[in-house]
Formats: structure tokens, sequence, C-alpha cells
């Protein structure tokens, strides 16, 4: 019997530190419950998955990252994980 790789499986578990390209990312300091402007977030980051969700048909994770000293979010697209930190 041959072992199938399930579509759509998640590379990423709950806990883990990634490397992820912030460009197109929605962030959110939440600390002051406030946006983070896109032109304020840097080219990358490394960040804790928070939780594994699904954009579409597409595994996506919630990031929690630091930023400028705040705690934020932001949910990222699998393809824009480089990898593990």
């Amino acid at each position: 019997m041959q072992a199938t790789h399930e579509a759509g499986a998640y590379a990423y578990e709950a806990g883990e530190e990634v490397v992820t390209s912030m460009t197109d990312v929605d962030a959110l300091d939440i600390e002051r419950c406030a946006p983070v402007p896109a032109a304020c977030l840097p080219a990358w980051t490394i960040g804790r998955v928070a939780a594994r969700v699904r954009r579409g048909e597409r595994p996506a994770y919630v990031l929690q990252f630091r930023h400028h000293g705040s705690a934020c979010l932001c949910v990222v697209a699998e393809d824009a994980i480089e990898g593990t930190a």
C-alpha cells in the first residue's frame, strides 16, 4: 500500500518559529488595537505560529511577532514562509 500526501496539509505546527516575508501582509498591533501600516513593516520577520487556518483551500497561519516592542498578529499564506527560524 502506498501512502499519499494529504492535499492542503500543513507544513508547520503551532508554536514553531518561522521566517516569513511580510510583503502584502496585513498586521495588527494587539497592544494598541490598531493596524500596522504596511510601510512600517519590515521585508521579513520571525514569528511564532499561533494557529493554523485556511484561506480558501490553501493552508495559512496566524503568526505572533514583535514589532518595535509591541506584540502583533498577522495571517500569512504558507508560501510566504521561508522556513523555520
